[in-house]
């Protein structure tokens, strides 16, 4: 596939064309329940649906739904962009398939023990997902482009935006993951299942999986092996088959803790404090974004996350900035004996970006992951992975930092041109209060939940992947308007 990036500066004026979901929302059912307001979405009362008509109010299970239009991603043999990007209907559906992309619920306990529903809005992406047992149950829905990706050069480059700074987010009973393994679908016994119930990278025993939790205010990565053993290194009477790892734990390293040091030679960043290396005093907190309250709208924090992987280290950036960067996996870790790098087969015969909306510990208030712009080995980089509502120095209508201004139009696009003037950017890094430190504070430790249910744990049925016919022949064509996101369209023979 040839790729083409065609700059239109005045496509807009002489066309006319505005590319934005449509805004109407059907109905909700009065009768669904639980009718409850979700936590992490913005709720400005005395507007259409609460929402300044822009989202469903209510849990998306209490709607009917259009299905899904046609796939909006780019793609060729090596890579994937989506920016969501659409003229369809309201709140489709985002079934397993629709879109391109693969759609796993996996619930630790029996599945009528939660309420989950995925749909695409106001051109993004979106899950809700609540517990409506009385227990302290984890689960959550894994979301995947339906292809296997090669590493060029022996890297791997995966991006998403995701609102991980949306009141109700963060610590470690509800957040986003972003997950890499070389595994089509979570794994099923006996030759895989559930090695860690608390995250959705534990859901590739056989298999393993590497993920990083964006647990705002801190970031935790991990990776698991494939001996479908569990973290502490035990093979369950589950009926599993497990392999020989040497009587190591299955979970190879994590950066809690004491774990971080035996991860690997380096492990900096990760901490709101952090302060990033070459930005002029810039510190996490200033590029992954919180938002304030539920009046704040998920966009003023809703950030481009992008995760590069090679043998032995990985990377991750918020809106273009290193925030916390892995260097030198062991191939011996000091405590375990275990291959700390990622595998090689993953390397050889390619992997799966999967992303997460996940819950620990009982969450009985239905809450709303609001995520966009998905990409994997993008043709651009980490510079340009920028969410298109970050602005360094300015800030929105409601005083969102490092937000671009902009208007929120039902039926319109979400980064609208703002009535209100762009203020002069006049940014000023948090202040230092000591000289910048040589060596890097560990990560901030998180407590890990311990569901308490009784229930006994049981595997999703998994559909079968879906074949993807490949074109013979492809050029893509970017298409930068100004003003807006860059299109990109495909034309095939």
């Amino acid at each position: 596939m040839r790729r083409v990036l065609i700059v239109v500066a005045t496509f807009v004026a002489s066309t006319g064309v505005v590319f934005a979901q449509q805004g109407d929302i059907a109905a909700f059912d009065p009768t669904c329940s639980p009718l409850v307001h979700l936590i992490s979405q913005n709720y400005i009362s005395g507007t259409t649906y609460n929402t300044q008509g822009l989202e469903p109010e209510f849990p998306i299970w209490c709607y009917d739904q259009p299905l899904a239009g046609a796939p909006t991603r780019v793609r060729d043999t090596e890579g994937w962009v989506d920016t969501w990007d659409n003229d369809h209907l309201a709140i489709q559906t985002l079934h397993d398939g629709d879109y391109d992309y693969r759609v796993f619920p996996r619930f630790v306990a029996n599945p009528v023990n939660f309420k989950w529903g995925a749909f695409i809005n106001t051109n993004h992406w979106m899950v809700d997902l609540v517990d409506v047992s009385t227990n302290r149950l984890s689960g959550g829905v894994l979301i995947s482009p339906d292809q296997t990706f090669p590493w060029p050069g022996g890297r791997l480059v995966v991006e998403a935006d995701a609102a991980q700074g949306a009141p109700g987010m963060g610590g470690a009973d509800h957040y986003y993951e972003l997950d890499v393994t070389s595994a089509t679908a979570p794994t099923e016994l006996p030759n895989g299942g559930v090695v860690d119930a608390l995250y959705g990278y534990g859901q590739f025993g056989g298999v393993g999986a590497l993920g990083c939790r964006l647990e705002n205010p801190a970031l935790v990565c991990s990776m698991y092996d494939d001996s479908n053993r569990v973290t502490g290194g035990q093979c369950p009477s589950d009926g599993r088959i497990c392999t020989d790892n040497g009587g190591r734990p299955g979970r190879v390293w994590e950066t809690q803790g004491v774990g971080t040091a035996r991860t690997a030679a380096s492990v900096r960043g990760g901490f709101p404090d952090y302060i990033i290396p070459g930005s002029n005093g810039l510190r996490v907190r200033d590029v992954m974004r919180r938002c304030i309250t539920n009046n704040t709208h998920d966009l003023h924090c809703r950030d481009r996350f992008r995760m590069e992987l090679t043998r032995d280290s990985v990377h991750l950036f918020a809106n273009g900035y290193l925030i916390y960067a892995i260097d030198g996996l062991f191939a011996v870790n000091p405590e375990t004996g275990a291959d700390n790098r990622i595998p090689q087969d993953w390397i050889d015969n390619g992997a799966r970006f999967y992303m997460t909306s996940w819950i620990n510990g009982g969450q009985h208030v239905p809450l709303r992951w609001h995520w966009n712009h998905v990409a994997v080995n993008p043709p651009y980089p980490a510079s340009e992975a920028v969410s298109e509502s970050f602005c360094l120095g300015q800030e929105s209508a409601d005083g969102s930092p490092n937000t671009c201004p902009h208007d929120h139009i039902q039926g319109g696009q979400e980064i609208a041109q703002s009535t209100t003037p762009s203020p002069t950017p006049t940014f000023t890094p948090t202040p230092n209060p000591t000289s910048t430190p040589t060596e890097t504070p560990t990560p901030t430790v998180t407590s890990t939940p311990v569901p308490t249910s009784t229930l006994t744990p049981g595997p999703t049925a998994t559909p079968p992947p879906t074949a993807t016919p490949a074109p013979t022949t492809c050029t893509t064509v970017f298409v930068r308007i100004s003003g807006f996101p860059e299109q990109a369209v495909d034309f095939c023979k």
